[in-house]
Order: structure tokens, then sequence, then C-alpha cells
């Protein structure tokens, strides 16, 4: 059954470890290698190297040197996915045109408008962490999005 098929690969710096397709890091006698969280990635510890980005890793190994000025992208966003079939060299900006597409930031170029009747709520203390007035309630906050 082919869905239940993994690909194994040597990484070409580091051939004492292999990475899978699907995300997965193991030794090249076949033990798993554990991987931990750290800033908000998911990580390797290589010897003699130190820590390494695993989706940097997998797409290394399978996908050929990081090209200048490119960074290792998860398509979708989620970082616990470390598939292949999610990661991709991207630039700074393809990476951010994508995270706005994705839902994960809002985007830095489109201006966002009130109503006149939504400016008039606010008796002019729109700013961040000042409260509305009273018709919103007194724990609710206007902040600024972007």
């Amino acid at each position: 059954m082919l869905s239940k098929l993994k690909i194994w690969r040597q990484h070409p710096e580091y051939p004492s470890y292999e990475f899978s397709i699907y995300g997965g890091v193991r030794c090249n006698d076949g033990k798993p290698v554990s991987c931990y969280y750290s800033a908000r990635y998911w990580h390797v510890y290589i010897r003699r190297v130190g820590q390494r980005r695993l989706h940097v890793l997998i797409l290394e190994t399978f996908r050929g040197a990081r090209p200048a000025g490119m960074l290792g992208c998860h398509n979708d966003d989620n970082r616990d996915n470390n598939a292949l079939s999610n990661l991709a060299w991207k630039t700074y900006s393809q990476n951010g045109k994508d995270m706005v597409l994705n839902g994960y930031k809002h985007s830095t170029t489109t201006r966002a408008k009130m109503s006149a009747s939504a400016v008039g709520n606010t008796n002019g203390r729109a700013l961040k962490g000042k409260p509305a007035n009273n018709k919103l309630g007194s724990n609710q906050y206007i902040r600024k999005v972007g």
C-alpha cells in the first residue's frame, strides 16, 4: 500500500541522519531521533553541530541547499506539519503573503475603516488599550489591528 510507504533519505551534510517525506528523523542505523519544540519550531539536535530546525533539514535533504535569500516555509503555516509536501523554499515576501492568505496574520497593506456610528461610539478614545464608552461595556477595549 503506497500510503504507508515511508521514503527515507540521508542528509547531504549529516550522513548519520535520515529524514522521511512525512517529517520523521532517524539515525542511519534505523533508531529514531527525538525532536523537541523550541522557539515555536520542532528542532533536532545534531551531534557536534547543535540544534537545527526540522523543516529546514527536511528541505535540505529532499530539495537541496537553501537558495540565497530564501526561508524554509510551511505552506499551510502549521509548524507541526513537517511533511515535505507542506514545505518549500520561499522569499520573505512570499512567506508574508502566504501568511495573509492563510489567515495567520493581517495584511499591513489594507486599511480598516470604521463606520460613522462606530467612530461616534468610541467617544474619541480609540487608542490601543483605552476602554471604550459604557455602551460597549466597561471591560471591552478597542485594539489596533495590524
